[in-house]
């Protein structure tokens, strides 16, 4: 599978599972877009590297890298938690 289709698989699973819209997910500042966003780089981590994530996201790598190494505080929350549970689980099911 390209790169941009585990992308496009991933930003649509969240985007579902948030009821958001890419925009708000890959733009918006409120929490709720910054929790999705946080839990697509995670999911995306799994399978790109960081710069191509930056890329596909349009953020830089510095931001890709700290949005990563602080999800596990997010995590932490039950709505972060179940968004991501459920994001992962929709994904391994189309992305082998």
């Amino acid at each position: 599978m390209k790169p941009s289709e585990i992308y496009r698989n991933v930003l649509d699973s969240v985007c579902s599972h948030a009821e958001l819209t890419e925009t708000e997910v890959l733009k918006s500042k409120t929490e709720e877009c910054v929790n999705a966003r946080s839990v697509l780089v995670c999911v995306l981590s799994d399978y790109l590297p960081d710069a191509q994530i930056a890329t596909l996201i349009g953020r830089t790598h510095q931001c890709v890298n700290l949005i990563r190494r602080n999800f596990e505080t997010k995590k932490s929350r039950w709505s972060v938690k179940n968004l991501f549970l459920a994001v992962k689980n929709d994904v391994s099911t189309t992305i082998q």
